[in-house]
């Protein structure tokens, strides 16, 4: 799905740099705030509507089954608060959801796996959060910034699952918006001349941030000034370990923390597979053999995807296939790339170690320099406000591959039909070099400074993942119409990390730091590969997906006044130099 508010305001508007420095603060607590002098007649100009129409069609990439609006004016502001849905379930609830009453309005990007640790059946989540935050606001009557904000975030703490929302409160003229303490979804603010835009997507380049989600804030607008005030959130990712799992059992134990470990996947897993979260295709006996998959997983073959496509297949429903996302970029000359054996191989060993022996597809999406130009312009506006190399290196593989159009590729490895993937949900493995130490930069850390070290380095990986990864991840796949999940970001996987002792995730050796990852590296991911039934996959490397393996395809990228050469391979070098006199990078 996707969100937007678009704000009407010309002093507003002025000040959304100053806004933008305001909730990227990193010293904020409980009841800071901001306020904005502003002045304004608050009539719908045509400004305000032309970047209302254009949010709605962007966003409608994200939510292709309906979208809606509603405009309401305050205190010298336009307001409009849009969204465009993905159904996954319950189809009549369209949004914003309004309360006719109250004029209360919520848009909500996201999916409640569980609320108050009870599971979401038969209902629509974004009703039932509506429901929860207006009943919450409605105790006592009492208007001041900080209770009312403190009141929304009960409403928003027992949600299990990710989210960015935005909540209108008419009683108190309150603006309210956020996402969930990882930062699972995107959720953007941006300006354009009187325009002032909280959106999935952002509307423009200009004084454009992410929201952080370190909380959530509120925007109250009074005659005279608006006031931003901001509460922190109470899930939090902490630094260091908290209480041990049945701590009556040896700490020591690899089985110990191989059972933990299974578990808490296996339950996040079938939360974010089940028939209650995602909308599969009918099955029937005509089609049984040529199944397209309700899910679908972004596959590199490596041990993280391979994983999550191994325990996908035991929790989904028996009836249904899984289809497996492989990018590759087409070499020069059309040489075949190539990393495709690593994919196939590890596609092969999850077939063979199936224990419900469904259909498992494997697409390979080639992507070649003609194609990436076509689309620069649209790649671009998903990752801003994040527009490194390294940025468009990640999101155009992500981009590409959550398209799920390409070809399957047949038991002997070859090129087979052609094949377009249903699948409105994909599991991406981000969160599991973070929480496990996949890099090789943990392992030198370990062996040079010791467990404290490399767990305060986790954590610190932990609380920015949301900046360096999780908003340009949300815009690049949702773009496809198809939502992105992630298992190793679950809420329970990311507390159960907090208590794994660093032996149980890195081991090394001074003759080990400088051996091939694969060694040492992520040892509760690859003993649960293990377990799964694929010991081939728990032994491959790691491959960063910003450069794949061999790939040498040079492509050029236009961003803002430079051009920037994406470099598709880290073999041969990741050196870069500014040519003298000219605004273009050189690898």
């Amino acid at each position: 799905c996707g969100i937007a508010v678009v704000v009407e305001q010309v002093t507003l508007a002025a000040a959304a740099s100053e806004i933008a420095k305001f909730v990227e603060r990193d010293d904020l607590v409980l009841g800071s705030s901001l306020s904005i002098a502003v002045s304004g007649s608050g009539e719908v100009t045509s400004e305000h509507k032309a970047v209302s129409d254009h949010m709605l069609d962007v966003l409608s990439r994200r939510g292709p089954d309906g979208n809606g609006s509603t405009t309401l004016k305050t205190n010298g502001a336009t307001i409009s608060l849009l969204a465009a849905t993905l159904f996954m379930q319950n189809p009549s609830h369209a949004q914003p959801v309004i309360d006719n009453h109250t004029n209360d309005v919520l848009v909500f990007n996201g999916e409640i796996f569980e609320y108050q640790g009870m599971h979401i059946e038969g209902q629509s989540d974004t009703n039932l959060l509506f429901h929860q935050i207006t009943a919450s606001l409605s105790n006592g009557q009492n208007t001041q910034h900080i209770l009312q904000i403190s009141k929304l975030m009960s409403a928003l703490s027992p949600i299990r699952g990710p989210f960015a929302f935005a909540f209108w409160h008419s009683l108190t003229n309150t603006l309210f918006f956020g996402r969930d303490f990882v930062g699972r979804r995107s959720l953007t603010l941006s300006s354009s001349n009187s325009q002032f835009v909280i959106s999935s997507v952002a509307s423009s380049s200009t004084n454009c941030c992410e929201i952080p989600p370190t909380g959530i804030f509120s925007m109250t607008f009074s005659p005279a000034t608006v006031s931003i005030t901001f509460a922190p959130h109470q899930n939090i990712i902490h630094n260091t370990p908290t209480a041990l799992p049945n701590s009556n059992e040896n700490m020591s134990d690899e089985s110990v923390w191989d059972r933990e470990f299974l578990a808490v996947m296996t339950d996040s897993m079938s939360l974010q597979v089940s028939s209650q979260s995602v909308p599969y295709p009918n099955v029937t006996e005509t089609n049984v053999e040529n199944q397209c998959g309700g899910v679908a997983v972004l596959f590199s073959g490596g041990i993280d995807s391979s994983v999550i496509a191994a325990l996908a297949d035991r929790c989904m429903p028996p009836s249904q296939a899984l289809d497996l996302f492989t990018v590759h970029f087409e070499l020069p000359g059309g040489a075949p790339p190539r990393d495709r054996a690593l994919a196939v191989r590890s596609w092969k060993e999850i077939v063979a170690a199936s224990p419900t022996h469904r259909q498992i597809n494997l697409i390979t999406v080639d992507v070649d320099e003609q194609t990436i130009h076509r689309q620069k312009q649209r790649l671009q506006q998903l990752l801003t406000p994040t527009t490194t190399v390294m940025d468009f290196n990640i999101g155009c593989a992500l981009y590409f591959a959550s398209r799920g159009v390409g070809r399957l590729v047949c038991q002997d490895g070859s090129a087979g039909p052609e094949y377009r993937s249903s699948a409105r949900v994909v599991l991406i493995g981000s969160g599991a070099d973070e929480q496990c130490g996949g890099y090789k930069r943990h392992m030198r850390l370990l062996h040079e400074f010791g467990p404290e070290r490399v767990q305060r380095e986790l954590a610190m990986e932990m609380k920015r993942i949301w900046t360096r990864n999780l908003g340009r991840d949300d815009r690049c796949v949702s773009d496809s119409g198809r939502e992105p999940r992630h298992p190793f970001l679950d809420e329970k996987v990311i507390k159960f990390f907090e208590n794994v002792p660093m032996e149980q995730r890195l081991r090394t050796t001074a003759a080990e730091v400088d051996e091939p990852s694969g060694v040492g590296d992520k040892i509760l991911i690859r003993r649960l590969g293990q377990y799964l039934g694929l010991p081939e996959a728990s032994r491959e490397p790691k491959v960063a997906i910003q450069f794949g393996r061999y790939k040498i395809t040079l492509f050029r990228f236009s961003c803002s006044a430079d051009w920037i050469c994406v470099y598709m391979n880290s073999l041969i070098s990741k050196h870069v130099r500014k040519c003298k006199g000219e605004d273009q990078y050189v690898f």
